[in-house]
């Protein structure tokens, strides 16, 4: 983030009204136009106060980023967390839905991250809040091993996630005209669910047998 990591409630709050700020100034100014002295003017802090906590304006933005990713992620396993009781095309569309609400989370802000994010260092390829959605939709399809037909989960779980979360982003920063939001949400759902129950010519398969594993994982026999 930058020179100190907040400990304290008020030292949160601080960090919090400098990103508040950092992320106005972004989304309505732009990268080029983003000073440190701007942002803590936006912020109502003195620049001082920004330096403790953030180098220069890449630490802001790759704090905005962070933050913005677990707002996003937050959301998307607060969902999954809650999804014990649905069936296999009920999660994935709640799943679907978490992630669209993730992705509206202050879109100007979203879009001026995804244009000017390349410019700060990048994040961890596997952040633990992205490994968190990750166990958890892998949890989900363990759920219903019975109707689906990879034995791969991990596969079936990459396929997924990166399916929802491609049409999603593409959806909701593109936003043609075509693709409305209330349309996005069926048609994601369709084609993972199809993609989770059917074999790799897409036929639809039976559900297979399973057994436990001895590390107590679902396994489905040959």
């Amino acid at each position: 983030m930058g020179r100190k990591a907040p400990s304290q409630q008020r030292s949160r709050q601080m960090v919090e009204l400098i990103l508040d700020g950092a992320a106005r100034v972004l989304a309505n100014r732009g990268y080029s136009q983003m000073t440190t002295n701007l942002v803590a003017e936006v912020a109502g802090v003195s620049v001082g106060s920004l330096y403790q906590y953030f180098a220069n304006k890449d630490a802001l933005l790759q704090a905005l980023y962070e933050r913005h990713s677990k707002q996003m992620q937050h959301v998307a396993t607060s969902v999954l967390t809650d999804a014990s009781s649905r069936t296999l095309r009920q999660s994935i569309g709640a799943f679907t839905r978490a992630l669209l609400a993730g992705h509206l989370v202050d879109i100007d802000l979203h879009r001026a991250l995804e244009r000017y994010f390349p410019f700060a260092a990048a994040p961890p390829a596997e952040t633990s809040g992205n490994a968190d959605v990750r166990r958890q939709v892998y949890e989900l399809l363990e759920r219903h091993r019975d109707e689906i037909s990879h034995v791969d989960l991990e596969f079936a779980t990459w396929f997924t996630l990166c399916t929802v979360h491609a049409l999603v982003h593409e959806a909701v920063l593109e936003s043609p005209q075509y693709c409305s939001l209330g349309r996005l949400e069926p048609a994601i759902t369709n084609a993972v669910v199809g993609f989770l129950t059917s074999d790799s010519s897409g036929s639809r398969v039976p559900a297979r047998p399973h057994s436990i594993s001895p590390r107590g994982r679902s396994r489905s026999r040959p």
